[in-house]
């Protein structure tokens, strides 16, 4: 754990990006590692376009509120916009889930 190799007591935010492909399991882990801030790069909630990105199907299918619930005090998320075949319905649909 990162607090057992560094002083993190006078550290006021510990942020950590991490990839779509988030678990419950890390969450937790994160959290109790000491983390508080999360950027989950979900990219969008089409599987159409998560296809395109390689990114496959996501696990979580709340990442926000998993993450709220694991412990995160903020949470926020990437999205991407402008790839070929992406609509602005895509985008739209992306925006309205978060």
């Amino acid at each position: 754990m990162l607090g057992e190799r560094f002083d993190l007591s006078r550290m006021e935010e510990a942020t950590i990006e991490y990839d779509g492909e988030v678990l419950l399991e890390d969450l937790a882990s994160l959290v109790e590692t000491g983390f508080d801030r999360i950027s989950i790069g979900i990219k969008s909630f089409k599987p159409g376009i998560r296809d395109l990105l390689g990114t496959g199907c996501l696990r979580l299918p709340d990442p926000v509120s998993a993450a709220r619930d694991a412990g995160f005090s903020s949470v926020s998320l990437d999205l991407v916009y402008g790839l070929e075949g992406q609509s602005l319905e895509d985008l739209v649909s992306d925006l309205d889930l978060v």
